[in-house]
């Protein structure tokens, strides 16, 4: 018997955590909807055109990062108690598909729902706010007849979804937005992999001590930036940037390292904190 993966195994894990965990997704996802909700709202009310595809781009990052950590504590609630983590860690499941079904449950599941929702709430969000460009363009329009502005372009108002590209985008123009999506993305890897580390390690606290370390990450990360040479820190955004210069092939190794490795790592770190927790 294969100690490490089994599929049925894993696939009966799957299903017992849809069970007992299933109502508790379901109502993240209604608080999901109604906070973005809120905000296209309380966006249109300020200003007409604020749901641009750009101000969707940003709207979309920011919200997968900030909730990604958030469900991060959901996944890992089980550590907030001795009695919950002994239930969890006396699952008949070995160590490796506890973490991959909380691997996947992060990088892919819940993308994929806040994907979703964000797709029906701001699709519609992005609709009303180009009704609103177009009636003040034509309002304009008929109190000044030789206006020369042009109409409210559809185009700017289309939704947005990562690697979603404007036909308008030339190679070069798509290959540094595919490659700033990627970097984006592997981002929100990092987090949740810091999430699911920092909540599975440390054994009392946890949450807050996870605050903690993650604002200090972020504090010490800008520290290095400002103090590091322009042009190492250039490096780090070479494949997302459209003017940037051909650099040797030792640059894209660091790249390769830092936005795959380091995500990769702390990954693998959250894996060896689960395998010194668990009692099977």
């Amino acid at each position: 018997m294969n100690t490490t993966f089994c599929p049925r195994r894993f696939a009966l894990l799957a299903r017992q955590y849809v069970r007992e965990h299933g109502r508790g997704w379901l109502m993240t996802v209604l608080v999901l909807a109604v906070v973005q909700a809120l905000l296209v709202m309380l966006l249109l009310a300020d200003n007409g055109r604020a749901l641009q595809t750009g101000a969707q781009a940003f709207m979309y990052y920011a919200g997968l990062f900030f909730s990604g950590y958030l469900v991060a504590h959901r996944l890992h609630g089980a550590w907030r108690s001795r009695e919950a983590a002994l239930v969890y860690l006396m699952q008949p499941a070995a160590p490796f598909e506890k973490w991959l079904l909380a691997t996947l449950a992060a990088l892919l599941a819940w993308p994929l729902l806040y994907s979703a929702v964000f797709a029906v709430v701001y699709g519609v969000g992005a609709q009303i706010s180009y009704g609103i460009a177009l009636h003040e363009y034509q309002t304009q329009l008929g109190q000044h007849p030789d206006l020369s502005a042009s109409p409210p372009d559809a185009a700017r108002y289309a939704l947005f979804l990562p690697f979603r590209t404007s036909p308008k985008d030339d190679g070069d123009a798509m290959l540094a937005f595919y490659a700033a999506q990627s970097m984006l993305l592997l981002i929100y890897a990092g987090i949740m992999g810091y999430a699911a580390f920092a909540l599975t390690w440390f054994r009392r606290h946890a949450a807050l001590r996870a605050l903690v370390l993650l604002i200090a990450l972020g504090l010490l990360t800008m520290l290095c930036i400002a103090i590091i040479p322009s042009g190492w820190a250039n490096v780090l955004g070479h494949w997302a940037s459209l003017r940037a210069r051909p650099v040797h092939w030792s640059a894209h190794v660091v790249m390769t390292l830092f936005w795959v490795g380091v995500p990769a790592l702390l990954w693998l770190a959250s894996w060896r904190a689960l395998l010194e927790r668990d009692l099977t």
